[in-house]
């Protein structure tokens, strides 16, 4: 027997994409209990023709309200949805046929798993394919990601409704781009995870996009160091101060280029990392590690400019060590700090295959 799934999408001025966005959520192969979508105070022709397929298939309620912002908006559709599974849909997006089938069958399979997203490519809407996005698979793994960055991509994400407070608020309205890396955060102790190795929404780039705008604005960054603060303090108990958040950041980023100045500060915030949680045990310490050496390889590969000294400090570190980066990238590191200190060609070294 089907349980029963309620999407939910905000909408505000998506006429170009919500006819696409709609049809793909009524033609998943899962049959979905409804699909309630709220008008955000659109002022183009959205409402229109959200009435018009509305008009089509009764599964589509149509909820308009002025513009109060997109959390507000998934919490009015919360508010009326009545599946005991929630799944999240985006105006602008389109979900593949099979998407709530996979999901489904996953949950079936882990019933303990609370929360579930999938695999996006990433496009900008014209004929080609796009660029194949997944995220890690196993709870451990993403909660040891969540510390950093968001674990889940929103716009495939299916949840237990049970997980909803009483009154269904439960995005934060003072959030305009993370709110939902907040309510991930917000579920970390509570909900299990899982992501799913198949791709199943169209994610669409394009310069109107809430996260595009702003990052524009610097919206991104303060939010994502309030999500910081919470999930230090509740996973490894540091209370950060505004320097550990810079050095956070730092290393949540994947910054292209690093300046070697930052470097002492970032190894010593790596450390307090393990040490916090070898203490506190709240993180699967493999691999809360093997997570940790990555980024510590990353932050000095990617070094400006890259001196033998970094490479010395590098491999002084326990992290370096770990299995996760393997050995021809970090020959690879010590060639390109060879190159740097000694200004040799390239073809001097090269990395051992």
């Amino acid at each position: 027997m089907n349980r029963s799934v309620s999407v939910i999408m905000a909408a505000f001025n998506a006429e170009p994409f919500i006819e696409a966005a709609v049809r793909s959520v009524l033609g998943q192969t899962y049959p979905i209990r409804e699909l309630i979508v709220v008008n955000d105070g659109s002022t183009d022709g959205t409402l229109e023709r959200l009435k018009a397929l509305a008009a089509t298939d009764p599964r589509v309620r149509v909820i308009s309200q002025r513009n109060q912002g997109f959390s507000a908006a998934r919490n009015a559709a919360l508010r009326e949805a009545q599946g005991e599974w929630i799944a999240i849909a985006d105006a602008d997006d389109i979900q593949l046929p099979n998407r709530l089938s996979l999901q489904m069958a996953a949950v079936d399979r882990n019933p303990s798993v609370t929360v579930c997203g999938g695999g996006i490519e990433t496009w900008d809407g014209g004929e080609g394919d796009g660029q194949f996005e997944v995220l890690p698979p196993t709870d451990a793994e993403i909660r040891g990601r969540m510390t950093f960055e968001s674990p889940l991509f929103d716009p495939t994400v299916l949840y237990r409704a049970s997980l909803l407070p009483e009154n269904r608020e439960a995005y934060d309205s003072s959030f305009r781009m993370a709110a939902d890396y907040d309510l991930w955060s917000r579920w970390v102790s509570r909900a299990q995870f899982m992501n799913l190795q198949d791709i199943v929404t169209r994610y669409r780039r394009h310069p109107q996009q809430v996260t595009h705008t702003a990052r524009k604005s610097g919206l991104s960054l303060q939010e994502r160091n309030r999500v910081w603060t919470r999930l230090l303090g509740e996973l490894l108990s540091i209370a950060p101060t505004e320097r550990d958040l810079v050095l956070h950041e730092a290393i949540s980023a994947w910054p292209p280029e690093l300046p070697e100045q930052r470097l002492l500060g970032i190894s010593e915030w790596f450390r307090r990392l393990m040490e916090a949680n070898r203490r506190h045990g709240r993180l699967d310490d493999h691999v809360w590690t093997d997570g940790l050496s990555y980024r510590w390889f990353w932050v000095h590969r990617h070094s400006v400019p890259l001196r033998l000294s970094h490479v010395f400090r590098y491999f002084s570190s326990p992290l370096a060590w770990n299995r996760s980066v393997g050995l021809r990238s970090k020959v690879g590191l010590v060639a390109r700090a060879c190159r740097t200190s000694f200004q040799l060609p390239a073809s001097k070294f090269q990395p051992m295959s």
